[in-house]
């Protein structure tokens, strides 16, 4: 007969390795892709012109039907600053066009700058937004207009910008 240790013992690794596959089963890989986008940007002065971004988007590889689940977002200018920029000075929204089995848009919010030195690229990040999953089959994001304060930035006409990540939803 088993002592009392030896019972605890072997019910402390049962728990143990039944809460280690849970939280193994509930870290779902991410799709992310960055892809160049070519814009006509704009301030309430006037045209700006031409610019191109590299625009990150990072979602689920995979969710449920229904679920819930964050998208982030992030840029970078593919040209260096000319000037110092201190962070925090740029804040910013993305939309994203959602497709295939997903429709709308949604707004990535949260967009902000790091410093930024002459010489190095224009980079805001850490935008987010929650989208639900409500039909099965893949959702494409797509990156759209970029705002931020005074000025803003849409996808140049004629030009179709690429999908950035897809998500599979299961049914």
């Amino acid at each position: 007969m088993p002592s009392f240790r030896w019972k605890v013992a072997t019910r402390t690794v049962m728990v143990g390795t039944a809460v280690a596959a849970l939280l193994t089963l509930d870290a779902a890989p991410a799709s992310a892709g960055t892809v160049t986008v070519n814009y006509t940007c704009a301030a309430i002065t006037g045209p700006w012109g031409y610019k191109v971004f590299d625009v990150s988007v990072t979602s689920p590889a995979t969710v449920t039907r229904g679920q819930t689940a964050a998208v982030q977002v992030a840029m970078t200018d593919t040209f260096m600053s000319t000037t110092s920029l201190a962070a925090g000075v740029v804040r910013g929204t993305m939309t994203l066009h959602l497709g295939g089995a997903g429709s709308g848009t949604v707004d990535a919010t949260g967009l902000t700058n790091p410093a930024v030195a002459p010489g190095t690229p224009w980079r805001v990040s850490g935008g987010s937004a929650q989208v639900t999953f409500a039909n099965a089959g893949d959702v494409t994001f797509t990156p759209g207009v970029f705002r931020a304060g005074a000025w803003g930035c849409g996808v140049r006409t004629g030009y179709t910008a690429p999908v950035a990540s897809t998500t599979h939803v299961n049914p």
